[in-house]
């Protein structure tokens, strides 16, 4: 399997059908059927790497003032069991203290792109959490120990955004132009992810925008994490499912490398 990164922006993306939404429908469509999705997510990180749910759960509504709708919507995909146990497997093999967390829901990091993706929820899905207030160094590690699971057909996805700084995102106007910090940095990463550098990546602070694309930078690990993955075994080569901004500097850049 290629390893893919979502831009997965606002919550709301679960309720809409825009051209953001069809790409996603349609980059997964193109992608060899998964024997499961492994969604690491800018909204689950943690002092210890966890895996989960190990059984179907009820989604995580991880956000609050949008409409009632959005906090009734379900996916009731399978539970990926043998995925996760393998994940649980891989990880402890390659040194990581690892947990199962089998009760923790999908987040909205997950369900919303992947609800596009796979409408049908016929597809199991799992997480591993990522690493908080840690060097950026550790979610390299832990996706190059994840890259294993790509040859037995389990698609790894990075879930974030290129840039995020809610601060600037300008929510009255989802068509506002990007600021030049926003367009800098999204063209800054696009070059680094294209010559895989993975220790430029690291030294996003250093880089055009960085400071201000990514004040705290949990939506920038799943990035890290999904290259890492991918290029485990050499430079992977790179497409852009999607390319974009939303809400002005909100990117919402994908990436599937292959």
């Amino acid at each position: 399997m290629p390893v893919g990164f979502v831009g997965h922006g606002a919550p709301t993306l679960g309720l809409e059908d825009n051209a953001i939404t069809q790409a996603w429908y349609r980059w997964a469509q193109a992608l060899p059927t998964p024997k499961a999705v492994l969604v690491l997510s800018a909204h689950w990180l943690s002092s210890k790497n966890l895996v989960g749910p190990l059984v179907p759960q009820p989604l995580i509504y991880d956000f609050y003032g949008f409409p009632d709708e959005l906090y009734r919507v379900t996916y009731p995909h399978p539970a990926a069991l043998a995925a996760a146990e393998r994940t649980l497997d891989l990880l402890r093999s390659a040194g990581q203290k690892v947990f199962s967390s089998p009760e923790r829901g999908l987040d909205h990091g997950a369900w919303v792109p992947l609800m596009k993706m796979f409408p049908r929820a016929d597809v199991p899905v799992f997480q591993v959490s990522l690493p908080a207030q840690a060097p950026l160094s550790e979610s390299v590690a832990l996706g190059k120990a994840l890259a294993p699971l790509r040859e037995e057909g389990i698609w790894i996805l990075g879930s974030g955004n290129v840039t995020h700084n809610l601060r600037r995102v300008h929510f009255e106007d989802r068509n506002a132009e990007p600021e030049a910090w926003a367009r800098d940095f999204d063209a800054w990463a696009a070059d680094a992810l294209e010559h895989h550098d993975l220790e430029k990546l690291a030294r996003y602070q250093e880089a055009p925008g960085g400071a201000l694309s990514h004040p705290t930078d949990d939506h920038y690990i799943p990035l890290i994490a999904a290259a890492a993955a991918a290029g485990a075994h050499g430079k992977p080569s790179i497409r852009w499912p999607h390319l974009g901004f939303d809400y002005g500097n909100l990117s919402m850049r994908c990436v599937e490398f292959s």
